[in-house]
């Protein structure tokens, strides 16, 4: 995530695609939990079709996976507070 810093521009320097979505790529062969796979998935929208997908959708379908996955698991409501 750290590739990502949410809150200034750019967003997402253009270095850090191909890394950052290597890193993705990495962790899903490893697995995880099922926690660890909703962060992975969620951050995936960051990285996922940065030439064809706007900064701002791909940032908003990231807001909505990290509100919505969570709710799912009892115990994830800490979650919400990377999306708030």
């Amino acid at each position: 995530m750290t590739y990502f810093p949410q809150l200034w521009e750019p967003y997402l320097a253009p270095e850090d695609v191909a890394r950052g979505q290597l890193e993705i790529d990495q962790v899903r062969r490893i697995g995880g939990s099922e926690r660890e796979r909703g962060f992975i998935d969620a951050l995936n929208m960051i990285y996922a079709k940065t030439d064809s997908v706007p900064h701002p959708k791909r940032a908003n379908a990231y807001t909505l996976a990290m509100g919505n996955w969570p709710s799912a698991i009892p115990t994830m409501s800490s979650a919400r507070s990377f999306t708030r």
